[in-house]
């Protein structure tokens, strides 16, 4: 195969969060976007910035962070490109992205450039080059790019991750895992 492209930058592997309480921006907040917004405000994260293209989905996700007691996060509903000045935004630690696919590698690649972390909903890419995209962005960056999917982080799967890392099931000699999603 061939050699994939330098960003030149170091590795973002094992490079931690700093331990904060992040403020938070989201980008889409239909029916992806206020599940995640739910369960956000359900573990008190500050939510400061909400973006959609549909104004009313906007406006509904900014009642449920007022009814959990915060103050109201500014909207950005002025058209596709919106996102952009959320992004610009210098009081965010982290935006979270819940669009359709094919905006989520631009809209990672500029909330990582402004100085952000970045979470997008699955898939964060389709291609290897755009794969590539994230990673470089991210190593130039220093900020974190992540890929929003439950089924790595639920109970189940952090507990047999534990178990791995503390050795309690032997030497791992073979993995793999799938995404399937019929849409």
């Amino acid at each position: 195969g061939e050699e994939p492209p330098s960003a030149h930058a170091a590795t973002m592997i094992n490079v931690p969060f700093e331990k904060s309480a992040p403020r938070i921006g989201m980008i889409g907040t239909g029916g992806r976007g206020t599940n995640l917004l739910e369960n956000l405000l359900g573990a008190d994260a500050k939510i400061l910035a909400l973006c959609d293209i549909v104004r009313e989905k906007a406006e509904h996700a900014q009642s449920l962070v007022t009814k959990a007691g915060q103050s109201s996060p500014e909207l950005y509903t002025d058209g596709e490109h919106a996102f952009e000045k959320l992004v610009a935004r210098d009081d965010l630690d982290l935006v979270i992205i819940a669009t359709p696919w094919n905006w989520h590698v631009d809209m990672a690649v500029a909330v990582m450039k402004h100085g952000k972390h970045a979470a997008t909903e699955v898939p964060a890419a389709t291609s290897i080059e755009d794969c590539w995209r994230l990673v470089d962005t991210s190593e130039q960056t220093r900020r974190h790019g992540m890929m929003l999917e439950n089924c790595c982080y639920g109970a189940t799967e952090t507990t047999v991750l534990r178990m791995a890392h503390a050795g309690r099931v032997g030497d791992l000699l073979y993995g793999e895992g799938a995404y399937l999603h019929d849409l």
